[in-house]
């Protein structure tokens, strides 16, 4: 009979996870910089029937800003946003979008640190419309989970949750990440499960995975065993019958074992 499992232990699933972090969150970054045009858009828009719009300087100057990212000129864009900061009001909705877009160059510069001074100053001014200040604060907690920071992550997700958040499947899988990172598993896998039951459709293969090892690591081989089965229906890798086999072996149905191992060999 086959060792037991390895490829879905909590360890093994936990360096995985921190490994991939950076990459996985940064690949927002130009989503971001979009964003903070197309969110200049929705406050001009939001604001044609509910009081004081973006300045259609401020507005020029983030299409300018997205430009000049776009041809890597970062750094020219940095100097329009902090000549146009001098211009408007401190606690404007100008200035809460020039901050954002401070934010996201410096994302593009690869200075998280720096990017999270801005973004977490813009959330501040609670200037944003209820929607945009709601994404600004998920991108902040996004920020901080690309810097293996579950602390401030939480933190933020709390907030967002204070303002009237409501936890979607993504949200729910920022606080099981959240608290892997924080090395609580009961709680991350408390929340990965959420976010299956709230994800519409097949849940991400990642997802599966964390909850797969999670439940292993905390000696919940049944709810490892579903989980694994479940991962062999939507997305069938030879190696989950290796998986599936050791845990049935792990509690002692030995007859199920060898069957699940014979299926893989005909069918994996």
């Amino acid at each position: 009979m086959p060792a037991a499992p390895t490829t879905i232990e909590g360890v093994d699933v936990r360096h995985r996870y921190k490994s991939i972090g950076r990459r996985l969150f940064l690949n927002l970054a130009w989503t971001w910089v979009l964003g903070a045009i197309g969110a200049a858009m929705a406050i001009n828009a939001w604001s044609s029937t509910m009081g004081p719009v973006v300045t259609e300087a401020t507005y020029r100057v983030l299409q300018q800003v997205q430009r000049l990212a776009e041809s890597q000129q970062l750094e020219r864009g940095l100097g329009l946003i902090e000549r146009q900061l001098t211009r408007v009001s401190a606690h404007s909705v100008d200035a809460a979008m020039l901050l954002r877009a401070r934010g996201t160059a410096h994302i593009l510069n690869d200075d998280l640190p720096s990017a999270i001074i801005q973004l977490e100053a813009c959330v501040r001014l609670s200037a944003l419309p209820d929607t945009e200040q709601s994404q600004a604060i998920l991108d902040l907690i996004h920020l901080y989970l690309a810097l293996s920071n579950p602390v401030s992550a939480l933190h933020w997700l709390d907030v967002w949750m204070d303002q009237g958040g409501t936890p979607d499947a993504q949200v729910e899988w920022l606080y099981a990440y959240s608290h892997l990172l924080a090395e609580d598993h009961l709680q991350s896998l408390a929340a990965v499960g959420r976010a299956i039951e709230l994800h519409e459709g097949p849940p991400p293969e990642p997802w599966l995975r964390l909850q797969a090892g999670l439940a292993y690591e905390l000696g919940d081989l049944k709810r490892a065993a579903a989980t694994v089965r479940r991962l062999l229906v939507t997305y069938n890798h030879a190696d989950d019958w290796i998986n599936l086999s050791s845990l049935h072996q792990l509690m002692h149905d030995m007859p199920r074992a060898a069957a699940t191992l014979s299926t893989g060999e005909r069918f994996g």
